[in-house]
């Protein structure tokens, strides 16, 4: 097969831009040549033959605008090429495969905006119309979709049809997987990062900003009492911008246990040198970090609004009800810690049966089985 592979934009560390590399890839090991078209690449260029990258720019002035040109450009480019598949990783109408990885706006942004600015102003009209092209009844575009939540929403609100949703496991960089060697690794990294074998390393990974919960972790770690909270160094892994955060801890008296490591390329050997993962969310339609957590055998503490936290649950980490109270998750960090023996044996009895692995090989399955080219 010949597949279109369309990205608005690429960029290293991002969840979306992740999974798409690793479904390219798979693509490509199995013979078939994938193209991916996208607005900026901010990396270096994938050097498998086989896996093209086209870039597509786009000179619109607003975000909103910048999304429709690409819709539009990569729909007229491609006509004019023969693909076997278009494969979409961001809303986008046209596509045989969407690979739903964002929350329904449907159902999030009437939470934050009223409905008269949902209806005239052009960026939301835009990508509610993005949205609306690939959900709506009797539309031809199978759905890869993550968690039950997605499906349960965008079934409520476009009465999509159930069999074109298709069901994609948890998928995690393989890195992650926790090795023979991981306590030497996890001891050369703690000694790389200062810390003491009596000192408790939590970590949070992905976007410092209040959506990913920053502050409401931090408000967590202050809230412990002095007997844990003295122990405890937090690290934040992610770009974003943490002034504001640092600012915060300051005010809660955590300052100097507090660390903004930026964006990192050794994600695997910080899970196997932390303790525990802190993941408090305001909105996370899946959350990659939490299961890259669990099959490096760290227990995991996040909110509700996870869309993975079901896998958190499963795994004896602890989440947050809803609605969100900053109270229940300090008790929960303290919990998670006053019991981090057993939740450690049990985070990694669970990771040497669970299947995290196995989302990219499913997702070309599904290609194949539409154009006929699966093996009995």
């Amino acid at each position: 097969m010949r597949i279109a592979f369309a990205i608005f934009k690429y960029f290293p560390f991002g969840g979306l831009q992740s999974d798409m590399l690793r479904i390219a890839r798979e693509a490509v090991r199995r013979g078939h040549q994938v193209v991916v078209y996208t607005s900026q690449w901010q990396d270096e260029l994938p050097w498998e033959d086989g896996l093209t990258v086209q870039l597509l720019p786009v000179h619109s002035l607003t975000n909103w605008g910048k999304a429709a040109e690409f819709e539009k450009t990569f729909h007229r480019t491609t006509c004019t090429e023969h693909f076997s598949l278009k494969v979409v990783f961001n809303r986008m109408g046209g596509g045989d495969f969407y690979f739903a990885a964002d929350n329904c706006l449907q159902e999030e942004l009437p939470k934050s905006h009223s409905r008269l600015a949902l209806r005239l102003h052009p960026r939301y009209r835009t990508y509610l119309g993005q949205e609306a092209r690939i959900f709506a009844r009797g539309g031809q575009t199978r759905i890869l979709y993550i968690t039950e939540r997605q499906k349960s929403d965008y079934r409520q609100h476009y009465q999509t049809e159930e069999v074109r949703f298709l069901s994609l496991p948890p998928g995690m960089n393989s890195a992650c997987r926790r090795p023979a060697d991981a306590e030497a690794i996890r001891a050369r990294k703690r000694e790389e990062l200062g810390l003491a074998d009596n000192r408790f390393m939590l970590i949070q990974v992905g976007a410092v900003t209040q959506g990913k919960g920053c502050d409401r972790s931090l408000e967590a770690v202050a809230a412990l009492p002095v007997e844990f909270r003295s122990r405890v160094e937090f690290f934040f892994a992610g770009g974003g911008h943490f002034q504001p955060f640092a600012k915060l801890a300051r005010k809660a008296g955590v300052e100097k246990q507090v660390h903004f490591l930026g964006q990192r390329r050794d994600i695997p050997e910080l899970l196997l040198a932390a303790d525990l993962m802190v993941h408090p969310a305001r909105n996370e339609s899946a959350g990659s970090v939490l299961i890259e957590s669990i099959a490096a055998g760290t227990p995991v503490v996040c909110s509700s609004e996870c869309g993975f936290s079901p896998f958190v649950r499963e795994s004896a980490g602890l989440i947050t009800d809803l609605p969100f109270r900053q109270e229940q998750l300090n008790f929960v960090l303290y919990q998670a810690l006053n019991n981090l023996q057993q939740a450690t044996l049990s985070t990694r009895k669970y990771a040497e049966t669970a299947d995290f692995y196995s989302r990219a090989e499913r997702a070309v399955d599904y290609f194949e089985n539409k154009t006929g080219l699966a093996k009995n």
